[in-house]
């Protein structure tokens, strides 16, 4: 007979063979889904410099579950921990799935004068502190305080290598190889000036980078600008280089004995390239800048010059479509004419479409996309060109003032755009 005790035993709902195999299918189906992705942190070292006092740090969340952000502070055991502070007024708790945070972040740079000489700048020293936070594990990142970004040794030789290539590039271009009989000036002067893409950020490679990131890499700060100089002022040069060639063949033309035909010529070409860099001009005003890189950014958050400045940019082309070139080979000018309009109109480097679209993008392949895009854009300007002036010949030569009303209507629309400029900053 049951004792009492054994009587009010509750009876199993579910069977042991049951039980065993839902307890290892729930432990097969958590080793498979294995640990949650670890967030991708960018820059991996903050840098700071008396001219740059604060900087974002963007932590994206690749996994398709929201991550907690917690224990966000300054490691105290780094010798200039005091010196650099968060800036944001709330700190985030957590990174939404597939989303990223940003953290602000300021250096004084006060801490870091070393030296002060009387009647001289200050001397700023090195600073080095961390950041620490935990997301999804203890995260670091490293920020330091820089006197002073500039390229060594080894960044200008492959900034040299690089900008080789891209002459190279264009010469192929031209199948006679015309252009390397004489030294391109003018080519040469924009291929250095022009932007080729974001930024080359070393040891990145081979990983997505937020744009803060690749800012910083374009600063000097482990990277550097794809640029082989950036003078101020680089684009005048351009132009005054320009000009100054079509002055000079004009006045050679002018003292030796060359027919009236090649005068005339001249004095076309010249008239051509003023009308072309007066329609440049309204997109420059837009742009509030003759930095090409600048130009380049503004397009990126406004849209190409092409949309926005839709006259200007079809005054320019006309320009370049009604200028004198040689028949059957490439003219040296013609390759950096294509390449200006390509910076002004058509965005340079600057892929179609919104930037966040190839942010997953590795940096390798998007700085190689990025010159693709800028040569492509610079061949199909050429092509397009010259195959609008073999079509067009016949009506271009009973139209022998069209560079005229060109120059005119160039002019009208700088002034147009001056005048809006100036109203605008008014009111």
């Amino acid at each position: 007979m049951p004792s009492a005790h054994s009587a009010r035993r509750p009876r199993l709902l579910v069977s042991r063979p049951t039980l065993l195999a839902s307890t290892l299918a729930s432990t097969l189906a958590c080793s498979l889904a294995g640990p949650q992705e670890s967030p991708r942190i960018a820059p991996a070292t903050l840098y700071f410099a008396p001219g740059q006092t604060t900087r974002t740090l963007s932590i994206h969340n690749p996994s398709d579950e929201a991550l907690p952000l917690r224990k966000i502070r300054l490691d105290t055991a780094t010798p200039d921990w005091g010196s650099f502070q968060l800036t944001d007024e709330t700190l985030p708790r957590e990174i939404p799935a597939g989303a990223a945070v940003e953290l602000q972040l300021s250096a004084d740079s006060q801490h870091f004068i070393g030296e002060r000489p009387h009647g001289a700048p200050p001397r700023y020293r090195q600073g080095q502190a961390r950041l620490l936070f935990a997301a999804n594990g203890d995260r670091s990142v490293d920020l330091r305080f820089e006197p002073a970004a500039g390229d060594g040794l080894w960044v200008l030789l492959t900034k040299l290598g690089i900008f080789a290539a891209l002459v190279a590039a264009l010469a192929l271009v031209d199948r006679r190889r015309a252009l390397l009989k004489t030294i391109p000036w003018l080519l040469l002067l924009v291929v250095a000036t022009l932007p080729w893409g974001p930024a080359l950020c070393f040891g990145s490679l081979g990983e997505p980078l937020s744009s803060s990131a690749v800012r910083q890499c374009a600063e000097g700060y482990g990277g550097t600008a794809l640029t082989l100089s950036a003078p101020t002022g680089g684009l005048l040069l351009c132009f005054a280089l320009l000009l100054l060639g079509d002055l000079t063949r004009c006045a050679a033309t002018l003292r030796g004995a060359a027919p009236a035909t090649e005068l005339r010529l001249g004095l076309r070409r010249l008239l051509c390239d003023l009308a072309m860099l007066l329609a440049l001009a309204p997109a420059l005003i837009g742009g509030a800048s003759l930095d090409p890189a600048a130009l380049i950014e503004h397009q990126l958050a406004s849209g190409w010059g092409i949309l926005s400045r839709p006259v200007a940019a079809l005054l320019a082309f006309l320009a370049l479509l009604q200028r004198p070139t040689r028949v059957r080979r490439i003219d040296p000018e013609e390759l950096a004419l294509a390449a200006l309009y390509s910076l002004i109109f058509l965005g340079g480097w600057a892929l179609p479409g919104p930037a966040a679209a190839i942010q997953p993008l590795p940096h390798g392949v998007f700085l190689a996309l990025a010159l693709l895009v800028s040569l492509a854009k610079i061949a199909g300007l050429v092509v397009l060109s010259r195959f609008l002036r073999r079509r067009t010949a016949e009506r271009r030569q009973g139209a022998q003032s069209l560079h005229w009303w060109l120059l005119g209507l160039a002019a009208a629309a700088l002034l147009i755009q001056a005048l809006v400029s100036t109203y605008s900053a008014v009111a």
